[in-house]
This record gives C-alpha cells, sequence and structure tokens, in this order.
C-alpha cells in the first residue's frame, strides 16, 4: 500500500504511454537539431499537512492513600489515588490483598488521580488494598507504576480515637491567618452535631500560600491545591481540606459573584475567609447535602433510597428539568426555611437563607457523624 499517494491532494495527470512504433513514425529532425525541451510546470503549491496532536501518554506512578487510617471496624473509608498524568478517563480497580483480589472500588481517572469509598471490615486487624491501573492497555498491573497498595489498620472499638481534621490551606495571603482558621473551626462546630463533641474537631494550618492561576478555574485550581498538599506531605492527615482567599469573593463570572465552591462528596473545599461560606461548602463536601434553591426536584421518586429525592439542576428561575440521574444525585436534604443550603431559590422550591442547618440537613449530618464516620456524638 502506498498510502503517500492517498495524501496528495493536486490533480492527478494521466499520461498515455508512447509505443515504439508511433515513435518511429513520427517525424525527423534533421541532424543537428533538437527540439526544445520543454519546462514542466512546477507542481501547485500546497500548504503543509497539520499534523494531528497526539494523545498524551499515560504516565506517572499511582499511588494509594487510606483516608483515615487506623479507622474502625465498619467505618467509611476513602480510597485517594493521585500521582498520575495524562491517564484521563482510564479506570482504577482498588482490590482487597492484591490486584486480583476481591473488588472494593472503582473511578475513572480526571487529573492526577481519583476516588472512592467502601466500608471498612467489621473486625480488627491489618488489611491490604491496591489501586491498580492499566497505563498501556496490555491488559495486565505488571508494568512499572500500575500498582500501589496500603495496609488499613482496623482498630477495635476503644483502640484508636477518630478525630474530624479540617486541613486549611491559604492560596491568598491572609493576616491572622490561624485566629480566622479558629472562628471558622468554631463555627463548623456550633451549627453541626460536632457542638456535642468539640473535641472530635482538629484543624491543621499551612501558613504557606498555594498559588493557583485562576480561581475561577474550579477543575485547574482544585489539580493545583491538590499538588500542593502532595508536595508538603498533608497526603493522609486530614478528613477535608479547605483553601482560603481574603477578599469578599473568589471571582466574577459576567454578573454572578462566587464566594465558594466544591463537589459533592469532594475533598476540597474552595471559599472566601467566611464560617458561614466554608459551612455551606463543607455540607456539599462533608455530607453530600444539595443545594435546595436548584438542586431537588420532581424526578423519579422510585430512584434514590427512601428518604432521599433526587438531584436535579435548574435551566433557569422558573425552568427545571431531570437529567440523567445517578445515585451520586441523590439528595438527603429538602428544600426549607431558614436554611444554609439554600443560598439562592432560583427553582422557586420556597426555601430560604439562614446561616443554620434546617432540620432535614440537619438529621443527616447527625446520620454522616454518627454513624458513617463513627464519630460517636450523639
Amino acid at each position: 500500500n502506498y498510502t503517500y499517494i492517498e495524501t496528495l491532494s493536486s490533480p492527478t495527470i494521466a499520461v498515455e504511454p508512447v509505443s515504439f512504433e508511433e515513435e518511429a513514425s513520427s517525424p525527423q529532425q534533421p541532424p543537428g537539431e533538437h527540439p526544445p525541451e520543454e519546462t514542466p510546470p512546477p507542481p501547485p503549491e500546497h500548504p503543509p499537512e497539520e499534523t494531528p496532536p497526539q494523545p498524551l501518554e499515560c504516565s506517572g506512578s499511582v499511588r494509594l492513600f487510606l483516608i483515615p487510617n487506623p479507622t474502625s471496624p465498619s467505618s467509611l473509608v476513602t480510597l485517594s489515588s493521585s500521582g498520575l498524568s495524562g491517564c484521563d478517563g482510564k479506570e482504577i480497580e482498588f482490590r482487597k490483598s492484591s490486584c486480583s483480589g476481591e473488588l472494593v472500588g472503582t473511578c475513572r481517572v480526571l487529573g492526577s488521580g481519583c476516588k472512592a469509598s467502601f466500608i471498612a471490615p467489621s473486625t480488627g486487624g491489618n488489611y491490604e488494598y491496591y489501586a491498580c491501573i492499566d497505563k498501556n492497555g496490555d491488559g495486565d498491573f505488571e508494568d512499572y507504576g500500575e500498582r500501589d497498595s496500603e495496609v488499613l489498620k482496623v482498630e477495635e472499638e476503644g483502640a484508636t480515637e477518630n478525630f474530624f481534621t479540617l486541613l486549611f490551606i491559604k492560596i491568598s495571603p491572609i493576616d491572622n491567618f490561624e485566629a480566622k482558621v479558629e472562628e471558622i473551626k468554631n463555627k463548623w462546630i456550633t451549627l453541626t452535631p460536632f457542638k456535642n463533641c468539640p473535641e472530635k474537631v482538629k484543624v491543621i494550618s499551612e501558613e504557606r500560600v498555594c498559588q493557583v492561576s485562576d480561581v475561577c478555574s474550579p477543575y485547574e485550581t482544585v489539580e493545583e491545591i491538590m499538588n500542593c498538599v502532595e508536595e508538603w506531605g498533608y497526603e493522609g492527615t486530614y478528613t477535608k481540606i479547605v483553601a482560603l482567599k481574603d477578599g469578599g469573593y473568589l471571582c466574577r463570572i459576567d454578573s454572578t459573584i462566587i464566594t465558594g465552591y466544591t463537589r459533592r462528596g469532594g475533598d476540597l473545599v474552595v471559599s472566601i475567609v467566611d464560617g458561614c461560606t466554608v459551612s455551606h461548602e463543607l455540607g456539599h463536601a462533608f455530607a453530600r447535602l444539595c443545594d435546595e434553591g436548584y438542586g431537588n426536584s420532581e424526578c423519579p421518586s422510585d430512584f434514590c433510597p427512601e428518604g432521599f429525592s433526587p438531584y436535579c439542576e435548574c435551566e433557569s428561575a422558573d425552568v427545571c428539568y431531570c437529567g440523567v440521574i445517578t445515585p451520586d444525585q441523590c439528595c438527603p436534604n429538602t428544600p426549607e426555611q431558614n436554611s444554609i443550603m439554600c443560598t439562592e431559590d432560583w427553582c422557586n422550591r420556597d426555601c430560604s437563607y439562614a446561616c443554620e442547618f434546617a432540620p432535614s440537613s440537619y438529621r443527616w449530618l447527625e446520620v454522616v457523624i454518627n454513624d458513617i464516620y463513627n464519630y460517636k456524638c450523639s
């Protein structure tokens, strides 16, 4: 196959072969005279063909962190992977004992890694878990950087104390940082069932500033902050991260002022220095609470577990719609008055804002704190 021929875009000129007989019968030129040679026209000029961008090669070495570790029997454990580059969309399998052992979770890489969660074994002991990724698509996890492991220590009740640890990081210079961190911590304790066990809430304050390129670009900002966390050696030390920026807002997008953002169930909150804003975002990240003014709608009622309502986005102030729903989109809270989870009632859900967790949100926080994370704050 002459593939280079298929790439030519100029017209093809067909040249008929001349037979010996035809050539011999052609008129002869006088001796010594030769017809002037015709200079062939130059080929048409074409712009150089652009080389299509090559996909990034999946590289790096997968790293696994189990959070919290040690933990209590039957408690929720986060499987956090990182260390990868150019691997977006590839699946990481989390398995017990080896990369061919029991599957306990999966996730798809975005940026340097991804996360999943599972319930720890019900009896005490040491259990090894693996993060496994087939970087080069050869059907195994045997190549360099394709697997990592960590031993989970499950300690019986009373053998270890479980803390809710907030890692505070600056993404801009902030005066009196430690004092402001303490105020935010106390606000979170006051608003939640942690007020029954304030000693369970710990903070780590990092004085260095993590430089971010554009705080209005959440995906890029999250990746840059997580890089700081990893470079500074904080992996495995926190329950959630709170990245703070000084000023009245994070950024403006058109006429919209943004004061904070996170992902439901995520590890990182980005916020202004304000206890109510941080608590709202921690409601999303820690307890998977929804925005009541545009987060719950009339979706199929039999999709979610009992006591949950589906999460649906709001298209405009008056029109809401239900997209493809997944179990992650089930909301434990409902629209209520005087709720910290109702910042804007864009969909006319009859909710209103106050710096407090309304009844349905507070009840779910009790479940998360006491039953899922086993902080025992009742």
